[in-house]
């Protein structure tokens, strides 16, 4: 009779060990993750540079920033923003047109001339880095249909140029946790 009370307490202590084992190994598949990773970590942006987002998709190519103003690539913007932006390689002039101005900037320069009287921007409307030609933000946003915010830690800008597209969204109701993914094992971005 002892040895069967003795059997059956071990069987319980073994069940409950093994229970435990089991809710433990359960709870830390469905928890959520507490880790925590930082904006310059997730965009990886090389300094002086600004990760781009176009129309809330996240951009192949990086910006740069000159003197907290946003460039971006002539190329990019050819082919996301405007076309009504040129460059002339052989007179490294640029000129935009609308249906009164004809504008022309020349090279590293903060002024430009519309319809042959000169202006001035306050700052450099596009310049040369290496082989790619940055313009202006600012300059684009004057002479095309785009909005723009440039934000700090790490450079990031959001870019419309897209005003037909509705964007889904959703108004936060409680305080909640942003993750770098959609899941719950996902990492927490920081604050």
């Amino acid at each position: 009779m002892k040895q069967k009370v003795i059997v059956t307490i071990m069987g319980l202590i073994v069940f409950l060990a093994i229970g435990v084992v089991v809710g433990k190994m359960i709870y830390d598949y469905m928890a959520p993750s507490t880790e925590r990773v930082k904006l310059q970590d997730i965009y990886n942006v090389p300094q002086g540079e600004v990760k781009l987002f176009i129309d809330d998709e996240m951009w192949e190519k990086n910006g740069i920033c000159i003197d907290g103003r946003l460039y971006v690539d002539y190329e990019t913007i050819q082919e996301k923003l405007t076309e009504n932006i040129y460059y002339d390689s052989n007179e490294k002039l640029l000129i935009t047109t609308t249906v009164k101005d004809n504008v022309v900037v020349k090279p590293e320069s903060a002024s430009y001339t519309v319809n042959g009287a000169d202006k001035e921007f306050g700052g450099i409307i596009y310049t040369v880095k290496g082989e790619e030609l940055y313009i202006s933000m600012d300059f684009v946003a004057t002479y095309g249909k785009v909005e723009y915010s440039l934000h700090n830690e790490p450079y990031r800008a959001m870019i419309y140029s897209d005003f037909e597209e509705e964007y889904l969204s959703a108004t936060v109701s409680e305080a909640t946790q942003v993750r770098v993914e959609g899941n719950k094992k996902s990492s927490i971005v920081a604050d």
